[in-house]
């Protein structure tokens, strides 16, 4: 019995361990699965046919939609960077999620995403909050701490490019990015 009694505490917490370590691969996965369905759409629908949804709001209501089991409070949509095959690079303003646009009230995105062409390469990328504290200790395994910065090498005909997307916002997080071609 007391075998037990020693080895339960040291058992409980690496239960809550495996719990919380699952909960946060989830989040992760429905994170990558939502980026990766906001670049499809953003890809295909470059030239919306109505006026009131153009490419990028609707990658963004993708991107919302495919989040619905995540807290939407904790998720931002970082940027999306467009490299031309002339070198040049567009940076759409950063998404928090309290405009209902990519962009900001002043600077909304909408207006950048009638500037993507075919064959243009587009990053978007999201970040979510992440708690994966140790018991008694003073440590976090989540992956990017805040400030961190968040990037992606690019490879166009013109060479390759590093893209950074934003920082981590939060005191720890995860981040997705999908880089796509638009069509």
């Amino acid at each position: 019995m007391y075998e037990f009694a020693v080895a339960l505490p040291v058992l409980a917490i690496m239960l809550v361990g495996i719990i919380y370590s699952g909960i946060t691969f989830y989040d992760y996965v429905v994170l990558a699965e939502a980026v990766s369905a906001s670049a499809r759409v953003l890809a295909t629908s470059r030239n919306a046919a109505t006026s009131s949804d153009n490419g990028c709001q609707l990658a963004e209501n993708a991107l919302i939609s495919a989040t619905q089991n995540l807290t939407q409070a904790n998720l931002t949509i970082l940027a999306t960077t467009s490299l031309t095959s002339a070198g040049q690079t567009v940076m759409a303003p950063v998404f928090t999620g309290t405009t209902g646009a990519w962009g900001t009230a002043s600077t909304p995105y909408y207006s950048t995403c009638s500037l993507l062409l075919q064959d243009d390469t587009v990053v978007v990328g999201a970040a979510y909050a992440c708690n994966l504290q140790i018991p008694f200790m003073n440590a976090n395994l989540c992956p990017l701490a805040k400030g961190a910065a968040i990037q992606t090498t690019v490879y166009t005909s013109s060479g390759q490019t590093t893209v950074t997307l934003g920082t981590c916002p939060f005191t720890n997080c995860i981040s997705s990015i999908t880089t796509v071609r638009i069509e």
